[in-house]
């Protein structure tokens, strides 16, 4: 019998062993059922409890401490962190029952689910150790992590950044909520019509003024942007959902329109550093450090545990990100930006990258040989999706398919609700996203997992 009968680790999910034992003993804590000072079983008695590895069982009570939910003691063991205030509990009503232990598992083909195994890796337990131990930093986040971003982003992107540019966010979202907290109430934003439909949404509801913007098969048109906006945000290195990258002729265009017209490029960077033939391309501010500003997230190529991202600002704009930080206050913890300092200044996070483009590799070879004939996937250079496109249209209504692949417990992507958003004249910005397109996740779960979704979903689309 387990020291805690609710614990429960499942085998069929992307989500890693150590970041579920985290946040179900995170939930026994906010639940109030462990309570300040209560000791938590030994690393060996729990692994030994749940048949896990012990490494696991250390990871998660090195995250919980690097939290501030538990206090590690010498010779003592871990314990609820001595100082943590009551937690009220959970009542359970009279006639109810209490509820059953609900597991929000990542389905296998989600989009968007990272390819990384650094948790499952020795570095990644040092370095939270490490971050134990951290001391807190200032609002503008770790000067040690703003150079090794600076560092990384030279050698792995051919670019050179100013750290003091450099802004540590929690990811795209809270970067993208940064960069409108600097710019005017209510900007008029220029977004790529098929694009990133959560952070159009989230600009959306920020107030901006959302302005559909044509794709094509090589990315943005750079040649039709209207010159009325005060921002328009664009994935030059691997646009999304098509993966084109956006070639030197239209970056350029692009550059040049932003001065003429002074408006700001937002350049969403977002799972650009997976890329499968040679080097990751360079970040457009490259090519402008004044005009550009760069939206930059780990959610993809990181594990899901640590996240977290940042902000290359421009020149012209650095001043008021940095009145806007001091503002909304810091995205990370210490213990986060110490851990992504120790990864990056040990090429331990570029190592797994690499690894990582292997495995994507593999894996749309394996989707590929699934596929019917009626089916064709897409030829990107990068990146931890794949599309794929029906020859002779959908199967079935989107929503029919949809259904079929909840009922198989896939997470692969065809409902249009998924791109619905509407621009500030109520016209909807993605109206024209092919009906024969579906998007699938590439990350998450193990290969042989991975490999019996893709016969699944073969099986699904031959009807």
């Amino acid at each position: 019998m387990t020291a805690f009968p609710s614990l429960q680790i499942a085998s069929d999910t992307a989500e890693s062993i150590p970041v579920q034992l985290t946040r179900q003993l995170r939930d026994l804590i906010l639940s109030g059922v462990l309570r300040a000072s209560d000791k938590l079983p030994s690393t060996r008695q729990l692994a030994g409890d749940l048949n896990i590895s012990r490494g696991s069982v250390v990871s998660a009570y090195e995250q919980l401490v690097a939290e501030g939910y538990c206090a590690s003691r010498q010779g003592a063991g871990t314990v609820v962190h001595p100082d943590l205030p009551p937690m009220p509990a959970r009542q359970v009503g009279a006639g109810t029952q209490p509820s059953q232990p609900t597991h929000h598992h990542i389905l296998p083909l989600t989009p968007g689910v990272t390819l990384s195994e650094l948790s499952h890796r020795r570095s990644w337990i040092q370095a939270w150790r490490q971050a134990a131990h951290a001391a807190p930093v200032g609002v503008h986040g770790d000067p040690g992590l703003r150079h090794a971003l600076a560092e990384y982003l030279r050698l792995s992107r051919a670019t050179v950044v100013d750290p003091d540019r450099l802004f540590i966010s929690g990811g795209a979202r809270e970067g993208l909520l940064l960069v409108l907290a600097a710019l005017e109430d209510r900007p008029r934003l220029g977004v790529e019509s098929p694009g990133y439909a959560s952070l159009h949404h989230l600009a959306a509801r920020f107030g901006a003024e959302l302005t559909g913007l044509e794709v094509d098969q090589q990315g943005l048109v750079t040649s039709r942007l209207p010159d009325n906006l005060d921002a328009v945000i664009v994935t030059p290195s691997h646009q999304y959902p098509s993966g084109a990258s956006l070639p030197l002729q239209r970056r350029l265009e692009l550059v040049e329109w932003a001065r003429a017209t002074g408006s700001w490029v937002i350049e969403d960077d977002y799972d650009a550093a997976l890329r499968y033939t040679g080097e990751p391309l360079p970040l457009l501010s490259s090519l402008d450090s004044e005009r550009v500003v760069t939206l930059g997230s780990f959610s993809s190529t990181a594990p899901q545990a640590l996240g977290g991202g940042f902000v290359v600002a421009g020149s012209g704009l650095a001043e008021e990100l940095r009145h806007a930080r001091q503002d909304i206050g810091p995205a990370l913890g210490s213990g986060i930006q110490t851990v992504w300092r120790i990864l990056l200044d040990s090429g331990e996070y570029s190592r797994d990258l690499a690894h990582q483009r292997n495995r994507a590799m593999r894996r749309r070879e394996i989707l590929g040989a699934e596929l019917p004939v009626t089916a064709t996937m897409d030829e990107r250079h990068g990146g931890s999706n794949a599309m794929v496109y029906l020859d002779d249209g959908l199967p079935l209504t989107s929503l029919e398919l949809s259904e079929q692949f909840r009922r198989a417990h896939l997470g692969a992507v065809v409902d249009p609700e998924y791109w619905s958003i509407s621009d500030h004249r109520g016209k909807p910005l993605h109206a024209d996203v092919s009906s024969n397109m579906v998007l699938v996740g590439l990350g998450g779960g193990r290969d042989e997992n991975f490999h019996q979704a893709c016969h699944a979903f073969g099986q699904i689309l031959r009807g």
